[in-house]
């Protein structure tokens, strides 16, 4: 089951699309530390995937949530 710091990071990434990890910490007002765990979950379940982008991570929901959610 998910908790309301994942869904509204799924929630987030739906409506803005891929976007840096600390984009999210911006955007959902959790600390870095908390965004990075729920990411780690949610990579876990197989909902979000995350892509170098430099020295950065890019990070999207998976083709399946972003469509059916």
């Amino acid at each position: 089951m998910l908790g309301k710091e994942q869904k509204d990071i799924i929630m987030t990434l739906k409506k803005e699309g891929r976007l840096k990890q600390i984009e999210i910490t911006g955007k959902v007002g959790f600390s870095r530390t908390t965004v990075s765990r729920r990411l780690n979950d949610l990579e876990k379940m197989g909902i979000v995937t995350r892509d170098a982008d430099g020295t950065s991570k890019k990070i999207e929901l998976l083709a399946w949530f972003r469509d059916n959610l």
